[in-house]
């Protein structure tokens, strides 16, 4: 174990195999951690500091500093860059969680893990390359920039004009900490209102909204919008789109494509759909609200106008389009709408039992 102290000038540190100590005190220093959990500290200066065993300790200390951290499986670095501009590199596939406002990390560039940092709140600006894995990116109160890289990401910018860019894979734009409606666009890549005021998206496939009453809008692809609470405007676009209103009574226009309108009993919503198209769309149940095994809807569980025996629970009025759930089957108790559709046919063969599928 040493205990390595630099001088004023720019120094040069590096440590042994044990838990060492490496204080570069004032100048531009480079500290190198050795094979145990080190505590490297860089002081005044724009330093740069590696830790290497993937249990180290990192404090940058004033000015601009690099902090490189190993990213490994069952290891566990701290990290805080103290005042300056400061700078975090990941390397390597583990998982690493960060809380940038508490580390005073203003820039990241991240592994391959399944990483998470947070600016909930942050004063500052933040940029953020995420790297390969599926990745959780929170930003703050600033005009953060934040790329989710490879894998499937969720990217929430928080307050400030932000840049969403989700780069490869299935990735989703997050507003639901929003305080005010928000309208999203992402044919545009635009987005208005609340949190997403000013934010630019780009390689982003699914939308979340907030609980206000937001507007939400697919590109040509394959989108999966949820509106979260509220009473929300969803538009697939073109594409094969997924369109999940949750609480409230939402309005769900799939546009061009075979898309998918999704319910769940516990959200209790009484939607409205203008463009289904019957055996190109389908109406998708999430099975364990409802208590269905997953697959195309028993036709015995449906019936047309009214219940004819106690196994009819989905009933579709044919003059005033609504589908409805019936508990019981009998017809005395209250059936729950649950969409009117702008169509005045439908058949079990609509509907699909589906796993509760997270967008």
């Amino acid at each position: 174990m040493l205990t390595i102290i630099g001088t004023a000038g720019a120094d040069s540190l590096t440590g042994g195999y044990d838990a060492d100590t490496l204080s570069g005190l004032e100048g531009d220093d480079t500290l190198r951690g050795g094979g145990g959990s080190d505590l490297l500290e860089g002081g005044d200066g724009d330093d740069w500091l590696y830790g290497v065993s993937g249990s180290d300790t990192l404090l940058g200390g004033n000015g601009n500093d690099h902090l490189h951290v190993a990213a490994i499986p069952n290891h566990y670095n701290q990290v805080n860059g103290g005042a300056g501009f400061d700078t975090l590199v990941v390397e390597g596939d583990g998982s690493i969680i960060v809380d940038l406002v508490a580390s005073q990390i203003e820039r990241v560039y991240s592994g391959d893990g399944n990483d998470s940092y947070s600016n909930h709140f942050g004063a500052a600006a933040i940029e953020i390359d995420a790297g390969a894995g599926n990745d959780n990116l929170l930003g703050g109160n600033e005009n953060d920039t934040l790329r989710g890289d490879d894998g499937n990401d969720t990217i929430n910018g928080g307050l400030g004009a932000d840049v969403l860019i989700g780069g490869d894979g299935i990735d989703l734009a997050s507003y639901m900490y929003s305080n005010e409606a928000v309208a999203v666009d992402l044919s545009t890549g635009v987005g208005a209102g609340g949190h997403a005021e000013g934010d630019l998206l780009s390689g982003i496939e699914n939308l979340y909204g907030s609980y206000m009453n937001d507007t939400l809008t697919g590109d040509s692809g394959d989108n999966k919008l949820q509106g979260g609470s509220g009473n929300d405007t969803l538009s697939g676009g073109a594409g094969n789109d997924t369109l999940l209103g949750d609480f409230g009574n939402d309005v769900l226009i799939g546009g061009a494509g075979a898309d998918a309108f999704r319910f769940n009993r516990v959200f209790g919503n009484a939607d409205v759909i203008l463009d289904f198209e019957s055996g190109v769309d389908r109406i998708e149940l999430e099975g364990w609200s409802f208590g269905l095994p997953d697959g195309t809807l028993d036709a015995g569980l449906f019936a047309l106008d009214a219940p004819m025996d106690a196994d009819d629970r989905f009933v579709f009025d044919t003059a005033t389009g609504t589908l409805s759930y019936d508990a019981d089957g009998s017809g005395t108790g209250t059936a729950v709408v649950m969409a009117t559709l702008n169509v005045r046919t439908l058949s079990a063969s609509d509907i699909v039992s589906v796993p509760s599928q997270p967008l």
